[in-house]
């Protein structure tokens, strides 16, 4: 999620990064940098990338401390959008002081976990302009496709994995 999210802010016009709490392996950095997407490695360059802060955070990891420790670095009025779940993530804490900063700063937190048809179709359009704006290097992104009925795509994620389709013929 969070590479389409980047891309569409790249489109947009938003100076946008993905951070990711975890390395990226090279040949993922590779199709970042091919495609002229920035990208922060969290655990190594916490403060690094947000002197300015952040307005818009879009969370695609579900993890509660990741959450919390980008939270702190929204601007005033800024919005956080919840994307990602994580069931699997661990117990994070939320304080009062925590509930102080949202409310001081005026921030606005919505979690959003799908999108309307129209959305979905404009999805496609957009997929087709970057189809025709960056050829082969957005086919890279698909790293894995997958017949209707082969249901390891939900159970496995595959190493380098960064966007799995299902091909219908």
């Amino acid at each position: 999620e969070a590479f389409l999210y980047t891309m569409m802010a790249k489109e947009l016009g938003f100076q946008s990064m993905m951070i990711n709490r975890h390395p990226l392996t090279p040949k993922i950095l590779q199709i970042l940098d091919d495609l002229d997407l920035r990208f922060v490695d969290y655990s190594k360059e916490p403060d690094a990338p947000f002197s300015g802060g952040i307005d818009l955070l879009i969370d695609t990891s579900g993890d509660p401390t990741t959450i919390f420790n980008f939270l702190r670095k929204v601007n005033y009025n800024g919005v956080v959008i919840l994307f990602g779940t994580n069931g699997k993530a661990p117990a994070g804490s939320f304080t009062g002081v925590d509930v102080d900063y949202i409310v001081e700063r005026n921030i606005t937190i919505a979690g959003s976990v799908d999108a309307a048809k129209k959305h979905y179709l404009q999805a496609i359009e957009y997929l087709t302009k970057w189809h025709c704006s960056y050829g082969d290097k957005l086919e890279k992104v698909i790293t894995a496709k997958f017949s209707p009925e082969d249901t390891s795509l939900f159970t496995t994620k595959q190493k380098d994995e960064l966007k799995s389709v299902i091909e219908w013929k």
